[in-house]
């Protein structure tokens, strides 16, 4: 196999751009001093979702992972004129579907499509610290 500096360039600017797509873990996608959860939706479309994922967003025990303060579960149409930072700046980040969710503990975080249902919730929030 022939591999030249073209072909290197391009190996490294295809790492780079599935990196920064918009799904996975990495920097935090929003400032925050603490780990911070926003789900943003279609209030009109809820349904439409899969039963499970419906259950994920209205779930009680990602909910006692992350305290009230830190969580929120918006649609998409809100206007947030009496919101702390935090939720302003996570309904800012890009979003390429719905359900969406926002991740951020500060350091690190994800930013992509709801997993399908609050298990699979749960165990991206544990990666960023919840317990």
């Amino acid at each position: 196999m022939n591999i030249n500096g073209k072909t290197i360039a391009l190996i490294l600017l295809l790492l780079l751009v599935v990196r920064n797509a918009g799904g996975g873990g990495g920097s935090a996608p929003f400032p925050t001093d603490k780990l911070s959860v926003l789900i943003v939706e279609e209030v009109q479309d809820r349904g439409k979702l899969p039963l499970p994922q419906l259950s994920a967003i209205n779930g009680t025990t990602w909910r006692a992972i992350v305290p009230l303060e830190q969580r929120r579960v918006v649609d998409q149409n809100v206007t947030l004129t009496k919101e702390v930072q935090w939720v302003k700046d996570a309904l800012a980040v890009k979003r390429d579907s719905l359900p969406w969710l926002v991740i951020s503990d500060g350091k690190s975080g994800f930013s992509g499509p709801l997993p399908p249902d609050e298990s699979a919730l749960i165990e991206l929030l544990k990666k960023y610290g919840g317990s």
